[in-house]
């Protein structure tokens, strides 16, 4: 019985054995699935893909898109055989890879005379290029292009591009010269500002934060600036007030000192102060208003108004009534002038004085300013002083002019003031006096009173010709002065008494 036991029991594990090796024999001979896709989707498509019999061979094909190239296998396929085949022995997955073709770029840089100035362009920070270039290989994607400073001309602002695959993507970058901006509308004019962009920096009146005027940035578009510059020298402190209407987060209002961003505002802020403090040496201040690739919001500008230099330097100046003549006619003068405050805040006011004691309110300065002298004739003196910005007032300059508003005197006397005279020849002895004015220049003479001589230099002693004739005769002389203030007429009388025959 034992025997019979083991018997049965050796042959039971060999019947389950078996048992087991035909299942697994036919679980692997079951339908297999090949899985493929594309790196990247867009590179291209794959053939090949379903459920086959197990230990199929089967082929796979890897197809390009446009722009694309097929680059080779991965997963359970490798190589770049293409089209190739695969042994379904197992569950597999297939993966055909591409690359896209390159593109390239090219850069045309105006106007000519920002490229004969050294202008270059630059791809994602890289070497600079000259107008015109092309640069191939590039990768199909988005792209930085970039614009190299060149003195005297505002760089565009950066260009995002896309290339393409297998094309070619061209832009064109546009530099601006910079011109001179009004230096009014800041009340600065002791130093240069120069403008540049599409439409540079300009003056108006309608928007300001003193009440007067202000610089306005010029109507740009997208991808354009307006830019405005001026150079000090430190070490000292500005301050500005400024002010943005534009697409918030997009367009804005940006200061820089030396090419370094200090601050920007965007969106609708009012007039806002900023002070800032320089170090020792020249720097160069830049305002700009820049756009983005698109949209607009409020006034699309900003505004800059009331520079000032915090210093302590006496500003100096000049006047001179009348460009310089000694005399006037009029209290009614002009006074010419002259002001400089050097690198400091700049002079933004000057009053004036007759006596050096009552002074005029401060006055916005010009070139020529009316004045009126104090009444009477004689010499008159008008007293400036100047203020610049940070409050320092100069010394008083000052100049003078005689005034002379009085017609001058004089005396004519006939043949030395005799009675009578033999013949119409006659010898004029003549005297005049200005009072200290302008003094006597020109006399005129008259044997009527309504026909005169012309006007002649005086002199002492004057021959002239009396009416012919005998009888009484009458001279008249009246005497002018520089000014032109005319005498009344002086006159003497002779009598003409010809020989008896």
């Amino acid at each position: 019985m034992d025997r019979m036991r083991r018997l049965f029991g050796f042959r039971g594990g060999l019947l389950a054995a078996a048992l087991l090796l035909l299942a697994g024999t036919a679980m692997a001979q079951t339908d297999k699935t090949l899985t493929t896709s594309a790196n990247p989707p867009e590179g291209g498509t794959v053939s090949g893909a379903g459920t086959y019999p197990h230990n199929t061979v089967v082929n796979v094909s890897a197809t390009a898109n446009p722009g694309y190239t097929f680059t080779g296998w991965s997963g359970d396929l490798t190589g770049s055989v293409n089209p190739t085949t695969i042994r379904l022995n197992a569950n597999k997955t297939v993966t055909a890879n591409f690359t896209a073709t390159p593109g390239s770029v090219t850069v045309t840089i105006q106007p000519p005379e920002a490229v004969a100035a050294g202008a270059q362009w630059q791809l994602d920070g890289g070497v600079p290029q000259n107008s015109g270039a092309t640069l191939n290989g590039v990768a199909a994607g988005p792209h930085t292009v970039t614009f190299t400073d060149v003195p005297g001309w505002i760089a565009p602002s950066p260009l995002l591009i896309t290339v393409a695959v297998s094309a070619n993507t061209a832009v064109t970058g546009t530099y601006y010269a910079f011109a001179a901006a009004d230096c009014t509308a800041v009340g600065a004019c002791n130093r240069q500002w120069i403008t540049a962009g599409a439409n540079g920096w300009f003056f108006q009146t309608l928007v300001s934060n003193d009440g007067w005027n202000a610089l306005q940035s010029g109507a740009v578009g997208d991808n354009e600036q307006s830019v405005l510059e001026t150079t000090i020298s430190g070490p000292t402190t500005i301050s500005f007030w400024w002010k943005v209407s534009s697409e918030a987060g997009a367009d804005a209002l940006s200061f820089s000192i030396d090419g370094v961003p200090q601050g920007a505002i965007s969106g609708d802020v009012d007039w806002a102060f900023q002070t800032y403090v320089l170090a020792a040496g020249p720097h160069v201040l830049t305002w700009a208003y820049a756009k983005n690739g698109s949209g607009a919001a409020g006034a699309d500008a900003g505004w800059m108004d009331q520079f000032n230099v915090v210093e302590s330097d006496l500003p100096t100046g000049s006047v001179e009534i009348d460009s310089g003549a000694p005399f006037t006619g009029s209290t009614a003068v002009s006074l010419g002038l002259a002001w400089d405050d050097g690198d400091g805040s700049g002079v933004n006011r000057v009053r004036f004085s007759n006596n050096g004691s009552t002074w005029s309110p401060w006055l916005p300065p010009s070139p020529a300013m009316p004045w009126t002298l104090v009444d009477g004739d004689g010499l008159k003196v008008v007293r400036a002083q100047f203020r610049d910005k940070a409050g320092n007032v100069s010394t008083t300059y000052s100049d003078y002019i005689r005034l002379d508003t009085t017609a001058p005197t004089g005396t004519i006397v006939i043949n030395g003031d005799a009675a009578t005279a033999p013949n119409p020849d006659a010898l004029l002895t003549l005297t005049w006096d200005d009072a200290g004015g302008s003094g006597v220049t020109r006399m005129r003479f008259s044997n009527d009173g309504a026909t005169w001589s012309p006007w002649e230099p005086v002199v002492p002693d004057r021959g002239w010709t009396l009416v012919p004739g005998s009888g009484y005769r009458t001279v008249r002389v009246q005497f002018r002065d520089r000014l032109g203030n005319v005498s009344d007429r002086f006159s003497d009388v002779i009598k003409v008494v010809p020989p008896l025959p």
